[in-house]
């Protein structure tokens, strides 16, 4: 997509540390021990890809429907597992939505770490008041791929 559209949808995003981590191997075992009886919701999940790819290459108009299939993905990923999400992170994404936020998911495997909010540039003050509380964590999409940096005394080289 254009550099244009990329900015666009990284200022709509909004990241924050849910003040704990979590053994996502527990999580992942779960997830795969009941793999066979979600095959619907994991097919509806690979479906979710190719919608996303086409509403980020529709117009820039368009981009809030990224974040409502953000919700609508949450929600299937919630069905996967009872221990995806807590009754803390519920919390946090209900304030999230109450606040502004079209939409957004537990990143990795769940039930703690960071929580990523699609949040319409004009709610972004709502939803920085309504979690407060927690770490916000301000990123920018990296073109360049993976790099390796490191601390050499007093300065850093990548």
């Amino acid at each position: 997509i254009s550099l244009k559209k990329i900015n666009n949808l990284q200022n709509h995003l909004m990241l924050f540390f849910t003040g704990f981590t979590r053994f996502a191997d527990e999580i992942e075992k779960d997830k795969i021990n009941s793999i066979t009886q979600k095959t619907k919701e994991y097919s509806e999940l690979c479906g979710m890809v190719e919608e996303s790819i086409k509403i980020l290459n529709q117009d820039i108009e368009h981009l809030h429907d990224f974040g409502k299939l953000l919700n609508e993905s949450w929600k299937l990923k919630k069905s996967l597992s009872d221990k995806v999400s807590t009754t803390f992170i519920d919390n946090i994404y209900e304030k999230g939505m109450k606040n502004g936020a079209l939409g957004g998911k537990i990143l990795g495997a769940g039930g703690g770490g960071f929580i990523l909010f699609f949040v319409p540039e004009e709610n972004r003050n709502r939803i920085m008041e309504a979690l407060k509380d927690l770490l916000y964590i301000p990123f920018n999409f990296e073109s360049m791929g993976s790099q390796i940096i490191y601390y050499k005394g007093s300065e850093i080289e990548i």
